[in-house]
């Protein structure tokens, strides 16, 4: 993975107390009215959103407006109507094709980024028929192949699509730029939520909160699971496993914070991170020498970088070597779905199931020396 991509999936910005509090005040209108009844607003109603805190979705009869949090402020944005189907989409990142691939709406995207990090086996072939095209990523977007295929839409993040004059350039011809920003959420069903918006863009609103109430419900059974291991193993006087994130990236170590998304996994696996007390989202640069002298005797390391293969580790840096969890075999990556380019079904349709993720990592953490062949994102380095 590169690493704007990976920088991307863990940054986080702090947000105004007076937006956040708009947002709680509308959506606990949104909980006591549950998704359809009607307020001041008239004929329009919120449609329930229970996790995520960077969007809402307000309804009417003949249409669905966006609301998100976006640089301190609270936006009432673009309002689609109901009656319009099948818009023309361009994405800027794996992850928001994700979404539409759940929603089976993969024929909507003619633009992306770079092919090279997809691995939708539709969206592939499309690009192929060049019915979907590369456009370039964000500092390098090639405007006049944008314009020619004539999109609706175009779903960035705001942080990274800073090119203001290209943006401005695109609304002037028609095309609406919708922020999605669910990188910012730490609780992993709250950026499978998003869905919920890609569903209003794609005119299949009503089967994507289906969609997401499967994953929910999944998702919550899984960590009833791993609560009722932890109860076992303290009634039998034992801890429950200690878990190590990541790898050096050149000479760094990015360690996921104690409240980020990576850490809200473990922890609702029924795992005990290393970095825990790493209170805030944020992702910390560390050394080597650092992270050995905090989890050197993790029993579990995931997500490692690149790798397959322990030996390619060695390598790489003979002081991974010094890791108990390296030692014993205990080495899971999420890359069982990366075809040979690069891209990473993890990063792009794993995002909107953290219920197939978080089953992994429970297998994974209750008996790390099952049979990796069970799992839906991790293969086990030998």
């Amino acid at each position: 993975m590169r690493l704007s991509q990976y920088l991307y999936l863990h940054k986080f910005q702090n947000y105004s107390q007076l937006s956040l509090l708009f947002y709680c005040i509308l959506f606990t209108l949104s909980s006591c009215h549950q998704s359809i009844k009607k307020n001041i607003l008239g004929e329009r109603h919120y449609h329930t959103i229970s996790y995520s805190k960077q969007f809402g979705l307000v309804e009417s009869d003949e249409s669905i407006q966006i609301i998100q949090i976006n640089n301190q402020d609270t936006i009432w944005g673009y309002t689609f109507d109901k009656a319009q189907k099948q818009p023309k989409i361009v994405v800027l990142s794996t992850v928001f094709a994700g979404f539409l691939e759940l929603l089976d709406e993969q024929s909507q995207i003619v633009g992306l980024d770079n092919i090279n990090f997809y691995s939708d086996s539709i969206l592939l072939q499309q690009c192929k028929q060049n019915k979907t095209q590369e456009i370039g990523e964000e500092a390098q977007l090639q405007l006049e192949k944008i314009l020619g295929l004539k999109p609706d839409i175009l779903i960035c993040n705001s942080e990274n699509f800073n090119t203001t004059a290209i943006g401005k350039q695109l609304e002037n011809n028609g095309i609406k730029i919708i922020y999605c920003n669910n990188f910012k959420e730490a609780h992993p069903l709250a950026r499978a939520e998003w869905i919920k918006l890609f569903g209003a863009i794609s005119g299949k609103l009503a089967l994507a909160d289906s969609i997401f109430n499967i994953i929910s419900k999944n998702y919550n059974a899984t960590h009833e699971l791993a609560k009722q291991q932890s109860a076992i193993l303290k009634s039998e006087g034992k801890n429950n496993p200690t878990i190590l994130a990541e790898a050096m990236f050149g000479d760094t170590w990015f360690v996921p914070g104690g409240k980020s998304y990576t850490a809200q996994l473990i922890e609702d696996a029924g795992g005990i991170y290393c970095f825990s007390d790493l209170q805030p989202l944020f992702t910390y640069p560390k050394s080597l020498e650092d992270v050995l002298h905090v989890a050197k005797e993790a029993d579990i390391w995931i997500h490692i970088g690149q790798y397959k293969w322990r030996e390619e580790m060695l390598q790489q840096d003979t002081r991974y070597g010094l890791f108990k969890a390296f030692q014993n075999k205990q080495l899971f990556n999420n890359n069982k779905q990366e075809n040979s380019p690069g891209g990473n079904a993890f990063w792009e349709i794993g995002v909107g199931r953290p219920d197939l993720i978080l089953q992994d990592l429970y297998s994974i953490f209750k008996s790390p020396t099952s049979n990796a062949g069970v799992y839906n994102y991790y293969t086990k380095l030998q």
